[in-house]
């Protein structure tokens, strides 16, 4: 509809410079030459509306394009797993997992954090008898001797490791028996941090680069192909990893 407005205006001015150009150069109408007047005004309505149509044209085809990437990009990021996203990892409440999954799997390089802010909840596991997997890297492993050879200010990761075992084999001894919080060694320099259940898994990417900084943290839900990935790279590791 809007197109044949223009196309309308288009001829309006065509036919106001076919008519002026048919009235004699010496006719005049308070003062104002007419083929001079429609001529002029001919021209001017005619490209006045074949700029608005081609601009409009444009102007809807860079629209819709841009409608289009955004929403093949929507699908994608929908379809790959990625439900939520937190700029920071202190904020992520893993309490829902902790109290509810059958088997949660948690693996990290040597920061405590993860079982410092959440040991209540693996004591509440623990009672529960629900299972938990800790992996963490071994301390006379390789991988933290590389570490300790590489980067500055690295006195506090084998003491940090030990705090880690200390505390969950305190949760262990508290329950019982059999444990049901396992904690096992990885000799590897992990590229992120998880807590992995078959309901989702939340990662934690480190960085390449050396030195501090806020980590932002994602969640992939289950059956997803990302979730795929990650769940086989966690059985993997958790494969190629020995008992505590």
């Amino acid at each position: 509809m809007k197109y044949n407005i223009y196309l309308f205006i288009i001829i309006v001015g065509l036919l106001l410079l076919l008519a002026g150009s048919n009235i004699p150069n010496t006719r005049t109408f308070l003062g104002v030459n007419i083929q001079s007047f429609l001529s002029s005004a001919g021209i001017y309505i005619a490209i006045l509306g074949s700029f608005q149509w081609i601009y409009d044209q444009n102007t809807k085809q860079e629209l819709l394009l841009q409608v289009t990437k955004t929403t093949i990009s929507n699908l994608n990021v929908a379809s790959s797993g990625i439900s939520d996203y937190l700029e920071h990892t202190h904020k992520i409440d893993y309490s829902p997992m902790l109290s509810t999954s059958k088997e949660v799997i948690i693996g990290f390089q040597y920061n405590s954090r993860i079982i410092d802010n959440n040991y209540s909840n693996l004591q509440a596991r623990r009672n529960a008898k629900l299972n938990t997997i800790v992996l963490v890297a071994d301390p006379n492993g390789s991988a933290i001797q590389f570490i300790n050879q590489h980067h500055d200010k690295v006195g506090h990761i084998q003491p940090t490791i030990e705090k880690v075992v200390h505390k969950l084999r305190n949760i262990n001894e508290q329950g019982g028996k059999r444990p049901n919080l396992v904690i096992k060694f990885h000799n590897l320099i992990l590229r992120y941090s998880f807590v992995y259940s078959a309901e989702g898994i939340w990662v934690k990417p480190h960085r390449n680069s050396i030195g501090h900084a806020d980590t932002p943290g994602i969640f992939i839900r289950q059956n997803s192909p990302l979730f795929n990935y990650y769940k086989k790279d966690v059985e993997e590791l958790l494969e190629q990893s020995k008992d505590a």
